[in-house]
């Protein structure tokens, strides 16, 4: 193999470690700017802005709520959120890496095992008509879609 391959394989993405932990206080700051961020904003299905007092309201008061901050490379990178209760996730990606492809349905691939060892059976996700890149996203990981609106559409996976 030439010294150029070996460089490009080394300097790829291919090499990356990437893996889920649960988030924590030390997270807050940072999500809150991913989330608050225009970028992200444009693809909520609630794009209303908030204060950084409601987002510790927010933490404080959804005990029950699984909260994943996905990181790679050592570094956090995007957020999942899961609700037990309604079976809802969302989920976004650090603004400044929303671009890159692939990094979502890798966040995305590495909560599915975690799903199943706590006995999740059903993950439900309404997107934006407009979020292409997330209608794509859950396709290809396998939702089908249960109801559509002018707004969104409603996706489900059984696991």
């Amino acid at each position: 193999m030439k010294t150029s391959s070996i460089e490009s394989i080394l300097s790829s993405d291919f090499l990356v470690s990437a893996s889920l932990r649960p988030m924590t206080d030390k997270d807050l700051e940072r999500v809150y700017r991913w989330r608050t961020d225009p970028r992200t904003l444009k693809r909520a299905n609630d794009p209303s802005d908030f204060s950084f007092e409601e987002h510790l309201g927010w933490w404080e008061n959804t005990p029950k709520l699984l909260k994943l901050v996905f990181e790679y490379g050592g570094k956090p990178a995007g957020v999942i959120l899961y609700d037990n209760e309604t079976r809802y996730w969302g989920f976004y990606l650090n603004p400044k890496n929303s671009s890159r492809k692939g990094l979502g349905r890798i966040m995305l691939s590495l909560f599915m095992p975690i799903a199943k060892s706590l006995k999740i059976k059903t993950i439900k996700a309404t997107v934006k008509l407009d979020n292409y890149a997330s209608r794509a996203l859950h396709e290809i990981l396998g939702f089908r879609t249960i109801h559509f609106s002018t707004f969104a559409l409603e996706y489900q996976k059984e696991l």
